[in-house]
């Protein structure tokens, strides 16, 4: 990649400290993504995924402009990673289908296991800051084709578990005083209706 845009603060003149994105690396990304999927038994299928990706500056220059100073000296980050990559991240799903009594009638439970790696992040901060790792469970229950009929039905329940987990963050102590996380959905349940036409 070149002229990556990179997210930072700067000051110019009398104006306070404005967000600026600017032109400012080459980088060189990296990665590998796996994918499977197999039904050991009739009625049970198995998917999972996982993904790794790596990526760094080759190099890094805040462009000069007359009369505003950036936040982060020019050449910085070169060498660092990219500072908003999640390395690793992986997942997996069981389902299994019990059949009913009539064609296409079945029972259909599902378990889910996501997990996301933690985030290094890079010396700039701000939203490349670093963060913890996660893993959510979900799960959910359907009742495919109600008594033969069109109608299906499911009741779903996600981040089982209830975990509290930040998906994103905004670390600008040194500019603006403050550091702020952004967080996912709490223990969330739901029910599916469906009319198949």
């Amino acid at each position: 990649y070149k002229n990556i845009h990179t997210f930072t603060a700067a000051s110019c003149g009398a104006t306070p400290t404005v967000a600026s994105v600017v032109n400012a690396g080459k980088g060189s990304p990296k990665g590998i993504e796996l994918e499977m999927q197999v039904r050991p038994i009739r009625n049970l299928d198995v998917s999972a995924f996982y993904n790794h990706t790596l990526g760094r500056y080759d190099s890094f220059v805040l462009p000069a402009v007359n009369g505003c100073a950036f936040a982060a000296p020019s050449g910085l980050l070169t060498g660092q990673n990219f500072g908003n990559l999640i390395k690793d991240t992986a997942g997996a799903t069981v389902t299994y289908k019990i059949p009913l009594k009539n064609a296409g009638e079945n029972l259909s439970i599902t378990g889910n296991v996501y997990y996301r790696g933690p985030r290094e992040g890079n010396s700039l901060s701000s939203f490349a800051s670093p963060l913890p790792s996660y893993a959510l469970l979900n799960g959910r229950i359907d009742y495919v084709s109600v008594g033969g009929s069109n109608f299906d039905a499911g009741v779903y329940v996600k981040n089982i578990t209830n975990k509290l987990y930040p998906v994103e963050r905004n670390n600008s102590l040194s500019q603006g005083g403050y550091d702020i996380y952004y967080y996912g959905d709490p223990r969330t349940f739901g029910i599916d209706l469906k009319y198949h036409f």
